[in-house]
């Protein structure tokens, strides 16, 4: 299912920025000033949100899954 490998793509991705974020609120916090905390904190709470985006995406692709094999099991 297309749906499925799409959300689990997101989520793959929305996870590697909330990682990259993540280093960069490290980086911010440390001897290293090239990063903007606020902007990293930002970035993270956008990953954050991407994520469950593509979590909700997985469950109604499991429940149109499930609707259908429904659908299948019903006599005729």
């Amino acid at each position: 299912m297309e749906a499925l490998a799409s959300a689990r793509l997101g989520m793959a991705q929305a996870l590697a920025r909330f990682d990259r974020a993540g280093a960069a609120v490290v980086r911010a916090t440390t001897a290293e000033r090239d990063v903007e905390p606020v902007q990293a904190i930002s970035e993270m709470l956008e990953a954050k949100h991407e994520f469950r985006a593509n979590v909700q995406v997985a469950l109604i692709a499991d429940e149109m899954m499930d609707a259908l094999l429904e659908l299948q099991r019903e006599p005729k």
